[in-house]
């Protein structure tokens, strides 16, 4: 399947396409309330955007990645829609994101990845459980928090390419 990632702002008209999708699949599929999906940190003094799209332009997926200044970023809010799940787009905008985390100077990504796909984060890019964190509910989700430096993450990459 082929598509395109495409960096977008929250303060852009292509950011009404990434609310779409995570729409359906955070508030319709996954039962979470609008108040819980839309946190106010999807500003663009807080955050990155990147949104999956078909080549007739129709949204597929979206990533967004948190700003922490601390030596780490923050991955989340990874959604891509039904009919586009198990064709790659997940993996290639985590990718994405993940390249613009190490090209900025961080020294680790952090996520609070959801229970069930936690051995994928750890296969697909080298994610580990974070040490002595126990897993947690988020939004009626149980979530587990996880970590990667940017070895682990390019060893995760190199393995999967082979």
């Amino acid at each position: 399947m082929t598509f395109q990632i495409i960096p977008v702002l929250s303060t852009s008209p292509s950011f009404q396409q990434v609310r779409e999708i995570r729409t359906q699949v955070f508030i319709i599929e996954q039962a979470c309330t609008p108040a819980e999906e839309w946190d106010n940190l999807d500003a663009p003094t807080n955050a990155w955007h990147w949104l999956a799209i078909s080549p007739t332009h129709k949204p597929m997926g979206t990533v967004r990645v948190l700003h922490q200044y601390d030596g780490y970023a923050k991955l989340g809010r990874l959604a891509v829609l039904s009919e586009y799940r198990n064709a790659g787009v997940a993996t290639q905008l985590v990718d994405t994101a993940m390249e613009e985390i190490w090209r900025n100077g961080n020294k680790e990504c952090k996520i609070g990845a959801q229970k069930y796909l936690q051995k994928w984060y750890e296969k697909q890019f080298g994610f580990e459980r974070a040490e002595g964190q126990d897993e947690f509910m988020e939004a009626g989700i149980l979530h587990v928090a996880m970590q990667v430096s940017p070895e682990q993450y390019q060893t995760a990459r190199k393995r999967r390419q082979q």
